[in-house]
């Protein structure tokens, strides 16, 4: 106390800039120090250095930083889902569809969390959700062949078909949804062209990269 009665000036001096300082870091500094810290996140969950708990706590630290940050509970989402935290990943992104209702790749990444979480049917709405706001992109095939794989987990072999053959017409060479269109016929005793579908599944994985398997 007899330093602060003593020094009186230095201290409100000392309390004015760190309330500046302070002040231009939320204003200014928080965006960039978020944006870091997802970059990190995205190196634990898509790199080479893959660690999705590690992911998860940069995700969440960039959220701390800046709530607004764009995609952060969406990452956040699936660094929970893939470590199977269903009901975190969930609460993850029902905040990023709440922030924008028309983000196809939420209802996407919310689909999947169904799906493997044992809630096939909720995933099926939102698979066909995803497709129905597009827009087409080089990666809305998963949508279609994923709105097949709940919809062969339910019995529904005719629609897994029929939804197998609308991502055909836009991706006529995708490795998974020959596939699923190979299995959605096998299932409907359809083996003659099941087997010209699966063999050309096969042809098409066989040009696979490691690359293009891990992306």
């Amino acid at each position: 106390m007899r330093f602060f009665y003593k020094n009186k000036r230095l201290v409100f001096i000392a309390v004015f800039i760190f309330l500046l300082v302070s002040a231009y870091f939320v204003q200014y500094g928080r965006y960039p120090l978020a944006t870091f810290l997802m970059d990190k996140g995205g190196g634990y969950l898509y790199g080479l250095a893959y660690n999705p708990a590690k992911a998860e706590r940069y995700f969440w630290w960039a959220l701390v930083f800046d709530p607004e940050i764009r995609y952060g509970n969406l990452e956040l989402a699936k660094a929970f889902s893939i470590q199977r935290k269903f009901e975190d990943a969930l609460e993850a992104v029902n905040r990023e569809i709440a922030h924008d209702s028309r983000f196809s790749k939420a209802y996407y990444v919310r689909g999947l969390i169904y799906g493997f979480g044992g809630q096939p049917e909720k995933a099926e709405h939102d698979f066909r959700k995803a497709i129905e706001i597009g827009p087409q992109s080089s990666t809305m095939w998963a949508s279609y062949n994923d709105l097949a794989w709940t919809q062969f987990v339910q019995g529904k072999y005719a629609e897994a078909e029929k939804t197998s053959r609308s991502g055909l017409q836009a991706y006529p060479d995708n490795t998974w949804l020959l596939n699923s269109l190979g299995l959605a016929l096998l299932n409907l005793e359809k083996k003659e062209e099941a087997r010209h579908f699966l063999e050309q599944a096969l042809s098409e994985a066989k040009k696979l990269t490691r690359e293009d398997v891990i992306r």
